[in-house]
């Protein structure tokens, strides 16, 4: 059961850093993953 929430906690972390990138800060509404736009992937 453990192991769950542990997934669980794992998809919110990469999906915080994908929406974040390496940025400290972001906007209210966000509109785009940051990090993949810093990358070049999407645009």
């Amino acid at each position: 059961m453990l192991w769950i929430f542990g997934a669980i906690v794992l998809a919110n972390l990469l999906a915080v850093f994908a929406l974040e990138g390496l940025h400290w800060f972001l906007p209210g509404d966000p509109v785009r993953y940051q990090l993949l736009h810093d990358l070049g992937i999407t645009s």
